[in-house]
Protein backbone atom coordinates (compact mmCIF):
# COMPACT_ATOMS: atom_id res chain seq x y z
CA UNK A 1 0.00 0.00 0.00
CA UNK A 2 3.01 2.37 0.92
CA UNK A 3 4.50 1.69 -2.38
CA UNK A 4 1.84 2.12 -4.31
CA UNK A 5 1.15 5.75 -2.95
CA UNK A 6 4.47 6.48 -3.69
CA UNK A 7 4.72 5.12 -7.09
CA UNK A 8 1.64 7.04 -7.40
CA UNK A 9 3.07 10.53 -5.92
CA UNK A 10 6.34 9.66 -8.33
CA UNK A 11 4.00 9.33 -11.69
CA UNK A 12 2.51 12.71 -10.65
CA UNK A 13 5.35 14.26 -10.17
CA UNK A 14 6.62 13.21 -13.37
CA UNK A 15 4.09 13.71 -15.19
CA UNK A 16 3.46 17.78 -13.44
CA UNK A 17 6.98 18.47 -14.85
CA UNK A 18 6.34 17.09 -18.22
CA UNK A 19 3.47 19.21 -18.81
CA UNK A 20 5.33 22.25 -16.96
CA UNK A 21 6.38 25.07 -19.51
CA UNK A 22 10.04 25.14 -20.63
CA UNK A 23 12.19 27.68 -18.92
CA UNK A 24 15.76 28.56 -20.09
CA UNK A 25 17.54 28.87 -16.99
CA UNK A 26 20.15 30.79 -15.87
CA UNK A 27 23.60 28.99 -15.79
CA UNK A 28 27.00 29.50 -14.64
CA UNK A 29 30.04 28.51 -16.62
CA UNK A 30 33.80 28.07 -15.47
CA UNK A 31 36.77 29.88 -18.11
CA UNK A 32 40.21 29.32 -17.50
CA UNK A 33 42.98 30.99 -19.69
CA UNK A 34 45.18 34.28 -19.83
CA UNK A 35 43.58 37.82 -20.12
CA UNK A 36 45.12 39.60 -22.79
CA UNK A 37 43.01 42.83 -22.58
CA UNK A 38 41.24 45.49 -20.21
CA UNK A 39 38.73 47.89 -20.95
CA UNK A 40 37.70 50.44 -19.13
CA UNK A 41 34.11 52.55 -20.36
CA UNK A 42 32.10 55.46 -18.84
CA UNK A 43 28.54 53.67 -20.17
CA UNK A 44 28.58 50.17 -21.83
CA UNK A 45 29.85 47.01 -21.46
CA UNK A 46 29.21 46.89 -17.45
CA UNK A 47 31.56 49.72 -17.52
CA UNK A 48 34.74 47.53 -17.55
CA UNK A 49 35.94 44.34 -19.05
CA UNK A 50 38.28 42.05 -20.12
CA UNK A 51 39.30 40.04 -23.23
CA UNK A 52 40.03 36.10 -22.31
CA UNK A 53 42.26 33.51 -24.24
CA UNK A 54 39.68 30.90 -23.71
CA UNK A 55 35.79 32.06 -24.49
CA UNK A 56 32.72 32.13 -22.37
CA UNK A 57 30.54 31.21 -24.70
CA UNK A 58 31.73 27.30 -24.93
CA UNK A 59 30.80 26.85 -21.52
CA UNK A 60 27.85 29.63 -22.11
CA UNK A 61 26.49 29.71 -25.55
CA UNK A 62 24.61 32.96 -24.65
CA UNK A 63 27.43 34.87 -24.11
CA UNK A 64 29.69 36.69 -26.46
CA UNK A 65 32.99 34.99 -27.21
CA UNK A 66 36.40 36.43 -25.26
CA UNK A 67 35.33 38.94 -23.20
CA UNK A 68 33.89 39.37 -20.13
CA UNK A 69 32.07 41.96 -17.92
CA UNK A 70 32.90 42.68 -13.91
CA UNK A 71 30.15 45.10 -13.31
CA UNK A 72 31.67 48.24 -12.40
CA UNK A 73 29.04 50.39 -13.51
CA UNK A 74 26.58 50.77 -10.36
CA UNK A 75 23.52 52.60 -12.78
CA UNK A 76 23.02 49.26 -14.60
CA UNK A 77 20.26 47.54 -13.47
CA UNK A 78 21.67 43.92 -14.52
CA UNK A 79 24.80 44.74 -12.22
CA UNK A 80 25.28 41.37 -10.24
CA UNK A 81 28.07 42.58 -7.96
CA UNK A 82 28.49 45.38 -5.92
CA UNK A 83 30.32 48.05 -8.00
CA UNK A 84 33.19 47.39 -6.03
CA UNK A 85 33.55 43.77 -5.78
CA UNK A 86 33.35 44.71 -9.67
CA UNK A 87 36.38 47.13 -9.78
CA UNK A 88 38.43 44.75 -7.29
CA UNK A 89 37.65 42.21 -9.74
CA UNK A 90 38.92 44.28 -12.66
CA UNK A 91 42.61 44.68 -10.64
CA UNK A 92 42.77 41.10 -10.16
CA UNK A 93 42.32 40.78 -13.88
CA UNK A 94 45.00 43.86 -14.53
CA UNK A 95 47.04 41.69 -12.17
CA UNK A 96 46.80 38.98 -13.83
CA UNK A 97 47.47 40.73 -17.19
CA UNK A 98 50.37 42.59 -16.09
CA UNK A 99 51.90 39.47 -14.72
CA UNK A 100 50.77 36.86 -17.18
CA UNK A 101 48.68 34.76 -15.02
CA UNK A 102 46.44 32.35 -15.50
CA UNK A 103 42.58 33.50 -14.11
CA UNK A 104 39.79 31.08 -13.42
CA UNK A 105 36.63 32.66 -13.85
CA UNK A 106 33.18 32.12 -12.85
CA UNK A 107 30.67 33.33 -15.43
CA UNK A 108 26.84 34.18 -14.96
CA UNK A 109 24.67 33.94 -18.51
CA UNK A 110 22.16 35.55 -16.57
CA UNK A 111 23.30 38.87 -16.65
CA UNK A 112 24.10 40.45 -20.04
CA UNK A 113 26.31 43.71 -20.69
CA UNK A 114 25.98 44.48 -23.91
CA UNK A 115 25.76 40.61 -25.10
CA UNK A 116 28.81 40.32 -22.51
CA UNK A 117 28.20 38.01 -19.43
CA UNK A 118 29.45 39.28 -15.80
CA UNK A 119 31.86 37.42 -13.97
CA UNK A 120 31.11 36.85 -10.62
CA UNK A 121 34.63 35.45 -9.24
CA UNK A 122 38.50 35.45 -10.44
CA UNK A 123 40.88 33.87 -9.14
CA UNK A 124 44.37 34.72 -10.15
CA UNK A 125 46.49 31.31 -10.85
CA UNK A 126 50.09 30.89 -9.97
Amino acid sequence: MKTQTMMRSIAASLLVAALAPSTAWAAQGFVQGKVFRTLLDSSLYGGCMAALSASPSVPLPNCSPWWVSFACNSSDPAAVVDPVVGYRMMDQAQLAFVTQKDVFLVVDDSRIFNGYCVATRIDVIQ
